[in-house]
């Protein structure tokens, strides 16, 4: 069996909260994920199961009189996959049995909820999720059976 990878992250962001807030700078909730692993050599010893979940909130305002004179945004950047490289021959529980390759499911999440009262003044907005998913397996001529 190969590697079990979970990864879990949060990044949260609430700028105001109150009555007559002034932020002047941006106000940003960024979460970068990398969930895999690296397998070099001879055979990984069976496909690895790879999950990530991965969210980006940002709260802005919330409140009365707010003025958010910078940008305001929620990035959420996940990549999910194991990377194989070398030797992987197809035989004896390897990766290039089918039904023994990788596992990625991946979850990805970019919240950005702006203004959240009256009279609010806000700069630019976004919420950017960005997800990669899928393993790499690279290396010689001896993984003929490998399916994705």
């Amino acid at each position: 069996m190969g590697d079990i990878n979970i990864g879990v992250n949060q990044a949260t962001t609430e700028v105001g909260n109150g009555v007559g807030n002034l932020v002047l700078g941006g106000a940003s909730a960024t979460a970068t994920q990398t969930v895999g692993s690296d397998h070099f050599g001879f055979g990984s010893h069976g496909g690895d199961f790879n999950f990530g979940q991965n969210e980006a909130l940002n709260q802005s305002g919330n409140g009365a009189f707010n003025q958010i004179l910078g940008p305001v945004s929620a990035t959420a950047d996940q990549h999910i996959g194991s990377e194989h490289a070398g030797f992987e021959p197809g035989f004896g529980g390897l990766s290039g049995i089918p039904g023994v390759g990788d596992i990625n499911i991946g979850v990805n999440q970019a919240f950005n909820i702006s203004g959240n009262g009256a009279f609010n003044v806000l700069g630019p907005t976004s919420a950017d999720a960005h997800q990669d998913i899928g393993s790499v397996h690279a290396g010689p001529v001896f993984e003929p059976l490998h399916f994705a």
